[in-house]
């Protein structure tokens, strides 16, 4: 069987993407408590102290994402500067990439997996290129909490706005791009507020129509 072949065995992921700050992590958490395989990622951090933590592929971040935003004069930490809205850098070597770190990692074929890719927003069709069939969810979290938790001390790494009108600026930024993977992309969105106050009617609608398992007792523990 050829190259091509083999990666056809292996299925599209679920790319969870959100404002930063949005509770990308916990989203995370909670899909990996339903089945989806993950690989190897990062802990806990300051940032991210309850474990597991972060919840973010770092090699996927490093030897894919960060390159990308790098190579074109962009924010690798994707704050500023960062793409216009018409910023498109197809990379013909992305699947390949990404399923080769996976599978190093552990992924098997027909496995059901993701990855966090808050700055996957920046080339979002960049990645619906290399994987057409992925399911997107667009984590959601109130503006004003997002601002107020990118001013924190605990969140020390964003660092590229001094002001919530500068953090407002970037927050819609990310929002025309959630309407563009909306309109071309299979996409849900998902309400981080309502999750933390135990409202689970669309985390466990998401769950269920993507195919993973639903575990509310151990859902709840987490969220707790």
């Amino acid at each position: 069987m050829n190259l091509q072949g083999l990666l056809e065995m292996y299925k599209d992921p679920l790319i969870v993407c959100g404002v930063p700050r949005s509770r990308t992590s916990l989203t995370m958490q909670l899909l990996q408590i339903s089945g989806l395989f993950l690989g190897k990622v990062s802990g806990v951090t300051k940032a991210n102290p309850i474990p597991p933590g972060q919840m973010e592929n770092t090699e996927v971040i490093s030897k894919v994402v960060k390159p990308e935003l790098r190579a074109h004069g962009y924010d690798p930490k994707g704050q500023y500067p960062v793409p216009p809205i018409d910023f498109c850098d197809l990379n013909p070597q992305k699947r390949q990439q990404v399923l080769s770190i996976m599978k190093s990692q552990g992924l098997k074929e027909e496995v059901d997996w993701g990855v966090k890719l808050c700055k996957s927003v920046w080339n979002w069709q960049s990645w619906h290129h290399a994987f057409p069939d992925a399911t997107w969810i667009i984590v959601r979290r109130r503006d004003e909490d997002i601002i107020k938790s990118c001013m924190s001390p605990k969140a020390a790494f964003m660092d590229k706005y001094n002001t919530p009108d500068g953090w407002q600026w970037w927050i819609n930024e990310h929002y025309e791009r959630f309407e563009l993977i909306k309109r071309d992309c299979i996409a849900y969105e998902l309400d981080t507020d309502a999750v933390v106050n135990k409202d689970f009617t669309q985390l466990k609608a998401i769950i269920e129509a993507i195919g993973l398992n639903w575990k509310p007792d151990k859902i709840e523990a987490q969220i707790k």
